[in-house]
């Protein structure tokens, strides 16, 4: 009779701290993202002003470079959320799909199209933005992101082969 009283003391005790260990996790929205809305593992994003003024004082940029640099993020960002919100469109008809469907075949390749041509204007987009922004920078200002970047290249490599390890 005790025994069988402990078991069911333990079974509550132990399904009560699991069920606050649940309760107190944190409410995610689709498994890979935190309530802030970043992924795991990466820093809440900057905003555009915040980007535009570290790169202003990493580079030292004149008001007049900080203002081009400005209009052509705003200018690249409208583009980007278009053709972020068409790739979030084309995926979730992609998840949507039925394999059973007579037309499956053909749907999946229009889709597995449509993401290819939105891959690829995002990439041109980006390299394109990142052209202009070099273009807008004096010689010395070039030499320093490119160090930069190099530096930030290789922080990345270093993060990613200890977490091979």
């Amino acid at each position: 009779m005790n025994t069988k009283k402990l078991l069911i003391t333990s079974l509550l005790a132990g399904s009560m701290g699991l069920a606050s260990i649940a309760y107190a996790a944190p409410d995610y929205d689709n498994g890979y993202q935190s309530q802030q809305g970043q992924r795991f593992g990466q820093k809440k994003q900057k905003s555009p002003e915040q980007r535009i003024e570290k790169m202003a004082k990493r580079l030292g940029l004149s008001e007049s470079q900080k203002q081009q640099v400005k209009t052509l993020m705003e200018g690249n960002r409208a583009k980007m959320q278009a053709l972020h919100e068409q790739m979030r469109s084309s995926k979730q008809a992609l998840r949507s799909l039925d394999p059973s469907s007579y037309d499956f075949s053909s749907k999946l390749n229009n889709l597995a199209d449509e993401q290819a041509s939105l891959t690829r204007q995002i990439v041109l987009a980006k390299g394109q933005n990142k052209q202009n922004i070099f273009n807008i920078l004096t010689p010395e200002q070039r030499t320093k992101m490119k160090s930069t970047q190099e530096k930030r290249i290789q922080k990345r490599q270093g993060r990613h082969n200890k977490n091979n390890n």
